[in-house]
């Protein structure tokens, strides 16, 4: 990778980092950060190891630190973009039934000029500020953490966070509208001199419709109009993702590995467990 976009991967990966790391604690370590949030124990992503270089770790190793200075977490998570950490550490936490997943740090090069029948015109995007509209976005918070099997406990913190961090942080959201319905919202965090887009959701019912393209390239706008340089977001490798931000002008500049597994984690029949 060359020096220009392996500074462009530390800004994407910077900025979710501080993102994670506003409003909670954290400790450095010769492995890595630890990073916790005591006000939001279920949310995974805001509790684990960053930056990990261990090569020589196991899965107990990870446990063991994470149990020790994260008690109250409910899910084992690290994440590294050393490559050897990732060759020799990849395959231990896979056989130990760990979820690994590559994240792909993208930034917009480009913005289409010719809309596409997908690219979303014809939706409203509003900012999210007025009791009414924390009122729809909660709503569709409610729709997305469904979808995605989210308890209770982590849905109303998931809300209790985007409150915070829009009263104290330099976020702000946004509602995608089609007509008076609301239908979809991004995230936008200004980090130093690049816009950090991310939450992108659009309700099943308007997907494939341009909601989600309207949302993103709105935030190319908003991010100019912040007197920010560029548009970045990560996004999952193994799905359809980094070929649908790249027709919208992103472009892949780096890379990093993500581990997680529940606390409490019953192991496949045949793997220790005895079933009925």
């Amino acid at each position: 990778m060359s020096v220009q976009l392996e500074a462009l991967a530390d800004e994407v990966f910077g900025a979710a980092a501080a993102q994670g790391r506003a409003g909670g604690e954290s400790l450095r370590r010769p492995f890595g950060e630890i990073v916790w949030n005591r006000t939001y124990p279920d949310l995974f992503f805001l509790n684990g190891i960053e930056n990990l270089v261990a090569p020589d770790w196991e899965a107990a190793d990870l446990e063991r630190v994470v149990q020790e200075a994260i008690p109250q977490a409910t899910t084992y998570r690290a994440s590294s973009r050393d490559p050897a950490t990732i060759s020799a550490l990849n395959p231990r936490l896979i056989a130990a039934s760990y979820t690994s997943e590559t994240r792909v740090a993208m930034v917009q090069v480009s913005i289409p000029s010719t809309p596409s029948p997908a690219s979303g015109v014809g939706y409203k995007i509003v900012p999210v500020g007025t009791d009414a509209s924390w009122t729809a976005f909660q709503g569709l918070i409610h729709d997305d953490t469904q979808e995605h099997g989210w308890t209770g406990p982590m849905e109303a913190q998931l809300i209790a966070l985007y409150r915070w961090r829009a009263a104290n942080t330099p976020h702000h959201f946004y509602l995608a509208e089609s007509g008076t319905q609301p239908i979809g919202y991004v995230g936008l965090l200004q980090h130093g001199t690049s816009a950090y887009l991310h939450g992108l959701y659009t309700h099943p019912s308007a997907r494939r419709r341009g909601a989600g393209a309207a949302l993103t390239l709105a935030m190319s706008a908003e991010a100019r109009a912040l007197g920010c340089e560029r548009l970045s977001l990560q996004c999952t490798r193994e799905s359809s993702l980094p070929a649908y931000y790249s027709r919208l002008g992103f472009r892949a500049v780096g890379e990093k590995q993500i581990w997680t597994r529940p606390v409490q984690f019953l192991p496949p029949l045949g793997e220790g467990r005895v079933g009925a």
